[in-house]
């Protein structure tokens, strides 16, 4: 599983660069050209419901999906990924998150045909088990 930004571009590797990339998830597959709006990386502080403080970082990958024409080189995406990367300090090493079509998702694998599945990001309350008896 690509949880960074990093361990996708690997995962790219082995592929064409001329193979077009398509994102699916359970909802379908990108239906033609994408675009890569935003890469953010952000550092964040939480706090639970029953008052427990964490921090961390997350970078957001958020794609228009433009459901017509081409979709995105391997080479293509890489060159952004790679650029933005390098001007965006940890972008590339924090956990990966991607928006599309409005839903969070994390990347459960690439696979044949240069397609990155999908898997939609839930929320989940984590002290829900100690504080919320059933």
């Amino acid at each position: 599983m690509s949880n960074t930004l990093s361990t996708l571009l690997t995962d790219l590797d082995g592929l064409p660069p001329d193979a077009l990339l398509t994102f699916a998830g359970p909802a379908g597959a990108t239906r033609g050209a994408w675009h890569v709006t935003r890469l953010t990386h952000a550092t964040l502080a939480h706090i639970d419901c029953d008052g427990r403080t964490s921090d961390g970082h997350a970078t957001v990958l958020e794609l228009l999906d433009l459901g017509i024409g081409k979709p995105m080189s391997v080479a293509r995406f890489r060159e952004i990924a790679l650029k933005s990367g390098a001007r965006v300090p940890d972008l590339a090493d924090a956990p990966l998150r991607i928006l599309l079509n409005a839903t969070q998702h994390v990347v459960e694998g690439v696979g044949p045909g240069a397609v990155v599945t999908l898997r939609p990001d839930s929320a989940r309350c984590r002290p829900a088990g100690q504080c919320c008896p059933a």
